[in-house]
């Protein structure tokens, strides 16, 4: 039934326009607008895809003063594009609401206090590994399981992963980089990659942390020095890491060359793999100093503080939000725990060889923060962080230290501009 007050929906800050999304959109709203009569819900779907693409348009609606009411699926970058003009959602919401959804992921939508969204899903990160190149070399694989230790006994940590990395680097004698024969000027396969990550996202790979310190300052906390060190040797130095220029070969998809043994990933990456010309799995990440600390990023539906109709805005934003139908569309593991395992059960029946089970664990180990925490002017200082790393895949001679307290520098003015 048609009626009631009037509540647009606007899609195209992220992912969700696609064909199929669409589609699935448009039933959404008419079984929505069947089921009461309280409000109309009307789709709006932007005609170009991507993050900026959707917010050039959506910044046009808002600057004519024909703002929609409800904005998503759309994540950190997308609610930081348009920071200050997003609802608080928490007075609006009751405790049933975001119940069974884990803090962590409620904490990275709040912005100076203020939560903006209802979390819609979570996308924690996995080793994903290549079964030929790890029996080729006669090793076992990694572990599937948090905890347990790698086939000789040793912890699976950072360390143990490098060594491995090191035997499944090979040239194109057959030599591998622990081999004093080993010729770096001719690899044909590496250890180790990070797979599309950005530059923020290399820094989480041994542990989460934030940009900013307490009084608003730009930072670089210490492990994640370490962090941009360990990938930089990786490269230029124990060369178990392909470089930038080793990418571009591969045609920038390092993993589904066939000539990378593992990589950290997303769970977003798993649909890529298929039809991949070779057998390959998901393991655990491995632990650093201790502690295991699964990266991950994480989507919204927010509602714009310009909006008339607040309180049937927020209803329709969590409707959105946990919509069995709609969350399989965009993806994501649901961020209400209630939801998680009949989506893996769906995603099973798609990848009925791969063990997802590596990634229902992750789960339990998500960082207190993913990579894509919200900073000050965060595109800018996102985009800073994604120079260093093209900086360091694309030259073996920098002083790094130079370059990181540079990047620290950079971020101070970025975050005040």
């Amino acid at each position: 039934m048609l009626g009631g007050v009037q509540i647009r929906w606007f899609v195209g800050l992220g992912t969700g326009t696609s064909a199929a999304a669409r589609a699935g959109a448009a039933t959404f709203v008419d079984a929505f607008n069947g089921s009461q009569d309280e409000i109309e819900l009307v789709l709006e779907v932007s005609p170009v895809g991507g993050v900026y693409g959707g917010a050039d348009l959506l910044r046009s609606q808002i600057e004519a003063g024909y703002p929609p009411d409800v904005i998503g699926p759309t994540g950190q970058l997308g609610v930081s594009l348009f920071r200050g003009l997003w609802l608080d959602l928490e007075p609006l919401l009751v405790d049933d609401d975001l119940s069974g959804i884990d803090s962590a992921i409620i904490d990275a939508l709040r912005v100076e206090g203020h939560l903006v969204g209802v979390p819609t899903g979570v996308n924690p990160s996995v080793i994903y590994y290549n079964r030929d190149l790890f029996d080729a070399a006669d090793l076992a694989y990694p572990p599937h399981r948090y905890g347990e230790p790698y086939a000789d006994g040793d912890t699976w940590t950072i360390e143990k992963m490098e060594e491995i990395a090191m035997r499944l680097t090979v040239d194109a004698s057959g030599n591998d980089a622990t081999s004093p024969e080993f010729d770096p000027n001719r690899i044909g396969q590496w250890g180790f990659h990070w797979q599309w990550e950005s530059g923020r996202g290399l820094a989480h790979f041994l542990g989460s942390g934030t940009a900013v310190d307490a009084a608003g300052n730009a930072t670089i906390p210490d492990h994640w020095r370490e962090a941009f060190h360990w990938y930089y040797d990786g490269m230029w130095e124990k060369e178990f890491i392909p470089t930038g220029g080793d990418v571009g070969r591969m045609k920038g998809n390092s993993f589904a060359s066939g000539k990378v043994a593992m990589v950290r990933s997303y769970l977003w990456y798993l649909p890529r793999l298929v039809g991949a010309p070779f057998d390959w799995d998901m393991a655990a990440i491995p632990s650093y100093e201790g502690t295991v600390t699964v990266d991950w990023s994480s989507g919204m539906v927010g509602v714009l503080n310009a909006t008339a109709h607040p309180r049937e805005a927020v209803l329709v934003a969590h409707a959105l939000a946990t919509s069995p139908e709609l969350l399989a569309l965009w993806g994501d593991v649901p961020a209400l725990e209630s939801m998680q395992p009949s989506f893996f059960e769906a995603l099973a029946k798609k990848h009925p060889d791969v063990d997802l089970q590596v990634a229902v664990d992750s789960l339990e180990y998500l960082g207190f923060l993913p990579h894509t925490t919200i900073m000050p002017n965060h595109p800018a200082a996102y985009a800073r962080f994604d120079d260093l790393r093209d900086l360091m895949s694309a030259r073996g001679d920098l002083d790094l230290d130079v370059e990181i307290d540079k990047l620290e520098s950079d971020l101070q003015a970025i975050f005040i501009e």
